[in-house]
């Protein structure tokens, strides 16, 4: 029992520290969001438009595939999108990893100063020396706003003929397979650098790679994969208590309105009701995803370096 105890305590540590600046997290992300929706993600599908608009196309297929490629106006407009993806998402996990550590010192940190120290942050790390940041950053987006609607994964898929062609051949699905599992182990070795950059200083991303690097080795990796997997299914199971608690919210309200008469079914499970709820739901869900996910990570790599002595 008193081991359980310990586990528990240790558990919610990360969490009580962060408490000082709990509100000036949930006030940023819930800015950073609306700024997101009226700014950045106009600002994507206009360099979406402009990719196809430079190449006379309308849409991106097998077809026209190739003469997208030889364009070199093609690569100049994904690579500013890549790069416009990059900085969106370094101020956020910057921001918040910086205020993580704030609190961990016992100072206490306004919405706008999360989002300036977020600013300041990625215009330090954001130069052509670092430019393997970039790869980093697009690396744990996927994992850290998998359950974000308004995250910019949400925006991004591979191209249709792409995955049809997966599923078709054999040594295309070894290939994806075998990049999917590149990725993941990098993420992994690359695990603590947001939090070396924000606790340490660390001068270039090629300092904290490495630092990183050293804070992951050994069997310490397997943990590593086991605390992601087990936060994954929290939050996917966070997500489904959120969104039973939107479904009975949305029958209450509509059975009021329309006195009696609509069956539970006939309300939840129409397209305007899954629609509502799901997207409720998940806005709700991404005021906390990030900074719940940071403080983990960031408790996480204060354990282990007091574990190798710093």
């Amino acid at each position: 029992m008193e081991k359980c105890k310990k586990i528990l305590i240790d558990f919610l540590l990360p969490y009580r520290m962060v408490w000082k600046n709990v509100g000036s997290m949930v006030r940023f992300e819930i800015g950073y969001r609306l700024l997101s929706m009226l700014v950045f993600f106009p600002s994507l599908v206009g360099l979406e438009r402009m990719l196809l608009f430079v190449n006379a196309k309308t849409n991106v297929a097998a077809y026209n595939a190739k003469s997208l490629a030889y364009n070199p106006l093609t690569w100049l407009v994904l690579a500013l999108m890549v790069v416009m993806v990059g900085v969106y998402a370094m101020i956020e996990q910057l921001a918040v990893s910086d205020a993580v550590h704030a609190s961990y010192h016992g100072v206490r940190l306004t919405a706008r100063q999360m989002f300036e120290n977020g600013v300041t942050l990625t215009v330090k790390y954001l130069r052509p020396k670092n430019f393997q940041i970039l790869i980093y950053v697009l690396l744990i987006l996927p994992f850290v706003n998998a359950l974000d609607v308004s995250s910019v994964t949400k925006f991004f898929h591979l191209p249709g003929f792409l995955m049809e062609s997966v599923r078709q051949y054999w040594y295309y699905a070894l290939i994806f397979a075998f990049g999917i599992g590149l990725a993941f182990y990098m993420l992994i070795r690359w695990f603590f650098c947001i939090h070396v950059m924000t606790a340490e200083d660390a001068p270039d991303f090629k300092t904290a790679r490495r630092r990183s690097f050293f804070l992951t080795k050994g069997w310490y990796m397997l943990k590593l994969v086991v605390l992601d997997l087990i936060w994954l299914g929290l939050l996917f199971a966070i997500a489904a208590l959120l969104i039973l608690l939107f479904m009975v919210l949305l029958y209450l309200v509509l059975l009021w309105a329309n006195s009696g008469g609509t069956s539970f079914r006939s309300i939840v499970f129409s397209d305007t009701g899954r629609t509502v709820i799901l997207t409720f739901s998940e806005f709700f869900l991404s005021w906390f995803i990030v900074p719940v996910l940071m403080t983990t990570y960031q408790g996480e790599y204060y354990r282990r370096l007091v574990r190798t002595g710093g």
